[in-house]
């Protein structure tokens, strides 16, 4: 691995502004289609008229919301594939415009069959944040590779602030804007098409700007052209694809060198990914963690919003969907300062001690959660003790994100 050049050790490159907003703009999409249906996936399984209760929706609700991730884990490597050979924009491009006809559709379901085909529908199309993670590594180098896998969590912050305020204050319009949805117009036979419709609009816009604005990074892409329109084109002046750095200190048996001159030899032909899996300790380590984290994150978004609406004797917080909506928007509010915070802490503790300390930090959140049940509902502190609780999660668990997609990238430098 090649040092740097002498003099430039403490120069920080700066990302370059523009192409970062736009992947910005474009990345919003996933984390606001993942968190929109959070405050009434438990009011919408109410309104199939599955159960009696909503104290008993979570046995439904789960097979809906997981169907996101079950589509994600099928076609992520995919969508990867097919982003190293025509192009990381173009599938940027693709997801978002797939994406924007898709969520309509879950809006319009009327039953829990096709909630969840529908709901899998819009995971199949949001792979924006894997081809997003190599996005960066090819735009960024050692100096600022910390804030910029950071700005995955600052924009998952940011949709996930904006999601669960959509989803819970335009589900069911007309019982809560009676002057402007009429009792008997479409909104009321379905419910949840309306926050759909806006997220629907968001990400067709996202994607005018992805085409019009998104520059390739991809120096190997091969170009597109459908209809006479050139979809993908060779990276225009990346400059960082071939960055030789590797940002992660880590103990001795576990650096990227293993891997390295399988890398360099001659005649061995295109190192894959299960070849790195196979020879990397390290890059197993690193994904194993990567796997029980966003396990554990998983179960929180999906678990959570279940727990707050339903009954206060079945052990809940009775919650409607706009009261859900406001306290979800604070957790997604403080993912935010993950591009500050991250590189300062970066240079206060090495990677691994951070790691080590904020995952101990969130397991001590996560066991408290359930006790926030006892503070009486009438008591003017529960809601903010509930947001602070939100707030200091939001502050540990986004970093933690931040640091294992270092961890990745860096493994398979």
């Amino acid at each position: 691995m090649p040092d740097a050049p002498a003099g430039t050790e403490n120069v920080v490159t700066p990302l370059p502004k523009f192409r970062t907003f736009m992947l910005c703009v474009a990345l919003l999409n996933e984390s606001i289609s993942y968190s929109v249906l959070f405050p009434f996936v438990g009011y919408m399984i109410e309104s199939f008229h599955m159960t009696d209760s909503k104290d008993t929706v979570g046995y439904y609700a789960g097979f809906v919301v997981a169907s996101f991730q079950f589509a994600q884990f099928l076609t992520t490597v995919v969508w990867g594939k097919l982003s190293d050979k025509y192009g990381r924009r173009l599938i940027i491009l693709c997801g978002l415009t797939l994406s924007s006809a898709s969520m309509p559709l879950f809006g319009l379901s009327t039953n829990l069959a096709m909630a969840i085909l529908f709901r899998f529908l819009v995971g199949a199309t949001n792979g924006n944040t894997a081809v997003a993670k190599a996005y960066i590594a090819e735009m960024t180098d050692k100096t600022n590779q910390s804030v910029g896998f950071s700005l995955l969590g600052f924009t998952w912050g940011i949709g996930c602030c904006i999601g669960p305020v959509i989803g819970g204050h335009l589900f069911q319009p007309h019982t809560k804007y009676p002057g402007t949805f009429p009792v008997d117009g479409l909104f009321t036979r379905h419910p949840a098409l309306l926050p759909c419709l806006v997220v629907s609009s968001y990400t067709f816009l996202a994607a005018i700007a992805t085409y019009l604005y998104l520059p390739e990074t991809n120096p190997n892409a091969k170009p597109m052209m459908v209809f006479g329109i050139t979809l993908s084109r060779g990276a225009e002046g990346s400059g960082d694809s071939n960055n030789p750095y590797c940002d992660i200190e880590m103990e001795e048996d576990c650096t990227n060198d293993e891997i390295g001159t399988e890398k360099s030899s001659p005649g061995e032909g295109k190192i894959t990914a299960w070849h790195i899996l196979k020879s990397s300790r390290c890059f197993q380590i690193c994904l194993a963690l990567y796997l029980l984290t966003s396990f554990v994150d998983i179960i929180f978004y999906e678990d959570f919003p279940l727990w707050a609406i339903a009954r206060r004797n079945a052990g809940g917080l009775d919650m409607q969907t706009d009261q859900l909506g406001n306290v979800m928007l604070w957790n997604g509010l403080f993912c935010i300062p993950t591009p500050f915070t991250v590189p300062y802490l970066c240079r206060l503790f090495s990677f691994l001690t951070l790691y080590r300390i904020l995952a101990v930090l969130w397991m001590g959140l996560m066991f408290s959660l359930p006790f926030i049940h006892y503070i009486p509902r009438e008591s003017a502190s529960s809601f903010w003790i509930l947001v602070l609780w939100m707030i200091v999660r939001s502050l540990v668990a986004s970093p933690i994100f931040a640091l294992l997609f270092l961890f990745i990238s860096n493994t398979t430098a």
